[in-house]
């Protein structure tokens, strides 16, 4: 299996996922696209934080080089091994993508009439779709908005869609 990169800016709640690896390692497409998000954020400082995992480790560095190159101050942080309350956002994150990745997934193999294949590849669009759609039409608690009208109405871009 191929492991899911999940991020949330904590600020905005924006999410991104994506499959950022295969068993060759860190591929280029994910490192640009993920690189592309944390600059569209427009934070000055950004730290990244994740369980350890190699792969991942590997990931958020590539993506660290290519976003220290456009000016922005990043850093990378490692949780504590076994120590779970450090990463409950980063667990939450995860779990909400999850949730919304297996209602498209489901949802697309009875509708196309698709077999059950693990490494198909609507997989990787079910991923990065989820977080897209979280961002759109998902509500916060705390504003009332989702992710995308709260970073729309804070950057002045006025209305957007409802």
């Amino acid at each position: 299996h191929s492991p899911i990169f999940v991020a949330k800016d904590r600020q905005l709640g924006m999410m991104f996922a994506c499959l950022c690896v295969t068993g060759k390692g860190v591929k280029d497409y994910p490192v640009k696209a993920f690189s592309k998000w944390v600059l569209g954020l427009g934070h000055h400082t950004i730290k990244l934080r994740s369980d350890g995992e190699p792969i991942i480790k590997a990931f958020m560095e590539a993506v660290a080089a290519q976003v220290r190159q456009q000016t922005t101050r990043i850093f990378c942080e490692v949780t504590p091994p076994g120590d779970s309350q450090p990463g409950g956002a980063q667990e939450c994150a995860v779990k909400q993508i999850k949730d919304k990745v297996r209602v498209l997934w489901n949802g697309a193999l009875t509708s196309h009439l698709i077999p059950m294949v693990e490494n198909a590849n609507i997989l990787a669009w079910c991923i990065r779709y989820a977080a897209q759609a979280i961002n759109q039409f998902q509500a916060r608690h705390d504003c009332m908005a989702s992710p995308y009208r709260k970073g729309a109405i804070s950057q002045g871009l006025g209305a957007v869609g409802r």
